[in-house]
């Protein structure tokens, strides 16, 4: 004896997909980004996509920001991780996060150190230095060049 396929069996099946596939979605990040370095590499890497960065820069980045700024960020980096919604609040602290993790990597990259390389060539290979500290070394603003 078989079902009749009804409204409501369509409307049950819609709902147990939706629901699956977000539950996946959601742990499959909560199991990817474990290690706050892998959250920092995809967030940079999806920030910066049209730049040409190796994985293996951000990387380095990745583990010099988490050595330096971990503690300091610990809670919005665990917020990024176990937020569900891809609306609201916590996404928006999340993509901001994102930014300034960005911000960081720019600053702490090539491309800050001789922006005018990237006016001759777009295709330019973009290398991490360090990681960008205003307090050490306030003078790499390549608008503070009165020279």
């Amino acid at each position: 004896m078989s079902k009749k396929f009804t409204r409501r069996l369509l409307f049950k099946g819609t709902l147990v997909a939706t629901a699956s596939l977000i539950g996946g979605f959601y742990f499959y990040r909560i199991f990817r980004w474990r290690n706050p370095e892998q959250l920092i590499i995809d967030l940079t890497y999806n920030n910066l996509e049209k730049l040409t960065v190796s994985k293996e820069e951000i990387e380095k980045f990745a583990h010099d920001f988490v050595n330096y700024y971990g503690e300091k960020y610990s809670k919005i980096i665990s917020a990024s991780r176990f937020h569900l919604i891809p609306f609201g609040d916590e996404e928006r602290k999340v993509q901001e996060f994102g930014q300034f993790i960005s911000d960081i990597f720019i600053k702490s990259s090539t491309l800050w150190l001789s922006p005018s390389s990237l006016k001759s060539n777009d295709s330019i290979n973009i290398k991490y230095t360090r990681l960008y500290n205003p307090f050490n070394n306030p003078c790499e603003n390549v608008l503070a060049n009165f020279g």
